[in-house]
């Protein structure tokens, strides 16, 4: 039977040899080894989770923009000024204390795109 690995910054384990973190694999890049249990390093999941939330919020400023055109060329002006306020949103600056206040990794997967714009 073949083993199953788990490498982390180059250091390989056998996968039955360890616990992995409470929160599973969400944050793989942030895991660490500490002795024979994995760790999520909470700074550096905090740092991906933001990254994917402010990338999702780009994108749906993206489709916001979009629909706020397509929407008033219809002559649907309510669905273009909810579109157009949701782009302004998105564009606006993120707000970090969601992710920064985040006590764990189901806190910090459980975020969405509305926590921090």
């Amino acid at each position: 039977m073949a083993k199953s690995l788990i490498n982390i910054g180059g250091e390989v384990r056998e996968a039955s040899d360890v616990k992995l973190p409470d929160g599973g694999r969400a944050f793989r890049d942030a895991w660490h080894f500490n002795g024979d249990v994995i760790e999520i390093d909470m700074p550096k999941a905090k740092e991906i989770r933001m990254k994917q939330l402010l990338d999702e919020a780009e994108r749906d400023a993206r489709d916001a923009k979009s629909e706020v055109w397509k929407s008033a060329l219809t002559g649907n002006l309510k669905k273009a000024a909810d579109a157009r306020q949701r782009w302004i949103r998105r564009k606006a600056g993120p707000k970090v204390d969601a992710v920064v206040n985040a006590a764990d990794a189901y806190a910090l997967a459980a975020l969405t795109i509305d926590d921090v714009t």
